[in-house]
């Protein structure tokens, strides 16, 4: 039982550094098309609010 709990915690730490490279990854590339980005329009209202509208969105 313990080599095998051995194992998973050995390979639970693989597929978290994979499955956190891939959703950096993923935001990265919508980053590149226009309107697609779930955190554009949060990041939209963020600047605008901070700049005083100063700097256009």
């Amino acid at each position: 039982m313990h080599r095998v709990a051995e194992r998973y915690r050995l390979g639970s730490l693989v597929i978290l550094r994979v499955s956190v490279g891939v959703i950096y990854c993923w935001f990265g590339i919508l980053k590149l098309f226009p309107a697609t980005s779930p955190a554009e329009h949060i990041a939209l209202q963020t600047m605008t609010k901070l700049t005083g509208s100063l700097v256009p969105a």
